[in-house]
């Protein structure tokens, strides 16, 4: 399952992502990346169902994240009723550790430096 969603996300998108996922896997518990995965293609597929012209992390703004936020604060939880709170402060906290990490120096377009 989590692949065919992958897959529905522009590729740009996905491969900074995924290659976010491989570097924190070395030094991150499982349960984290794990978590980290889940945040990130949740946030992916909310950005490619909502703004295709979004196919790159660089291309990514401000609204597409408080977008994320308020999607957190609708959605249902698996047993019904609102997310836990928790779970909407921890998940745009995993987002905010990948941009963050991505500003500070990894390239977050994934086309080739000009």
């Amino acid at each position: 399952m989590r692949a065919r969603e992958w897959a529905r996300v522009p590729a740009g998108l996905a491969d900074t992502m995924q290659h976010h996922l491989q570097q924190i896997a070395g030094t991150m518990r499982p349960g984290t990346v794990k978590k980290a995965e889940l945040t990130l293609r949740e946030f992916a597929l909310l950005v490619a169902a909502e703004d295709t012209d979004v196919s790159f992390v660089a291309e990514l703004k401000r609204r597409h994240v408080e977008r994320y936020r308020q999607w957190l604060l609708e959605r249902p939880a698996a047993r019904g009723g609102p997310l836990h709170r928790h779970t909407v402060r921890d998940r745009p906290s995993k987002l905010r550790g990948f941009l963050r990490r991505l500003d500070g120096g990894t390239p977050p377009t994934g086309r080739p430096a000009s």
